[in-house]
């Protein structure tokens, strides 16, 4: 009852995972991840727990993808490896998949360099073919932008043939700022969904990456003695007086440019902007 694209960007390392499903009650199974610099599994059909615990055990311990993934399916009783659908990227981006014969009709599999795309209950084998290849054509999108791209190509190409009602995306990047998880449950549309919801944590992420900026270039210039007297003010103010502080001090291009980006940026955070600039400097001390 889920398509899903699990994939690698060779440009960045990422790793992700994306899926959809028709069921009403779909949640990613726990198991279904990936992790910075280990690997990425989705785990669907009936898959046991401790399948895809085995392979992520292995992809830890550095085994490629196709190695870990039928290691895993060996440990497992044959009711339960019949009853698996699983799709594996590891760190390197070598690929592997298995589709049980008790999974539901039509059901498959295809892989690629840096790419699973698996289902079951779809509309035919074109679905996960779709998927692979919208997702090699993306190469120079970002990862989060390619597995949604594909996962819209299986879908448009039939998906599961009863419909979408839940859908999924993980990126694992390796960094706590840019980490990446978005979950859409019980949507007339959830992929669709799932794209608007990437816009607004993409804002966030740039927002916070901005502020870490323009912070981290305050920092170099000014003292906390410098900054205490804006305490009072709003955030925005107390970031506009500080500007003129740094241009007053002759501070370079490139950090007035970084304060300006921040400036640009806080009307979109009015929750921010409007607050007061001592009560943000006890959570983020310049």
């Amino acid at each position: 009852m889920t398509l899903s694209i699990t994939g690698r960007c060779s440009r960045t390392g990422q790793l992700g995972v994306a899926m959809s499903s028709y069921d009403v009650n779909f949640a990613p199974r726990p198991y279904s991840l990936a992790q910075a610099g280990i690997g990425t599994v989705a785990a669907q059909a009936q898959t046991p727990e401790d399948v895809s615990q085995r392979v992520l055990a292995s992809l830890w311990d550095g085994r490629p993808a196709p190695e870990a993934l039928a290691e895993a399916l060996e440990g497992e009783d044959e009711a339960g490896r019949e009853r698996s659908q699983l799709g594996v990227v590891d760190s390197a981006g070598r690929a592997a998949a298995f589709t049980g014969e008790r999974t539901l009709d039509w059901r498959g599999h295809l892989t690629g360099d840096g790419w699973a795309a698996a289902g079951n209950t779809l509309a035919g084998e074109h679905v996960v073919a779709a998927m692979g290849e919208t997702f090699e054509a993306g190469a120079e999108l970002p990862l989060d932008e390619r597995l949604i791209a594909a996962l819209e190509a299986g879908i448009a190409g039939g998906g599961d043939r009863r419909g979408q009602r839940g859908a999924y995306l993980r990126v694992a990047t390796g960094d706590a700022f840019t980490e990446l998880q978005i979950h859409v449950h019980e949507h007339a549309g959830p992929v669709a969904e799932l794209r608007r919801l990437l816009a607004v944590c993409r804002q966030q992420s740039d927002f916070l990456t901005t502020g870490l900026e323009a912070s981290a270039a305050i920092r170099a210039v000014l003292t906390d003695t410098d900054v205490e007297p804006f305490a009072g003010l709003t955030t925005y103010a107390a970031v506009e007086q500080i500007r003129g502080v740094l241009a007053a001090r002759a501070a370079g291009t490139e950090t007035l440019a970084k304060v300006d980006r921040l400036l640009a940026a806080l009307p979109l955070r009015l929750d921010l902007a409007e607050q007061r600039f001592g009560d943000l400097l006890k959570v983020l001390p310049l």
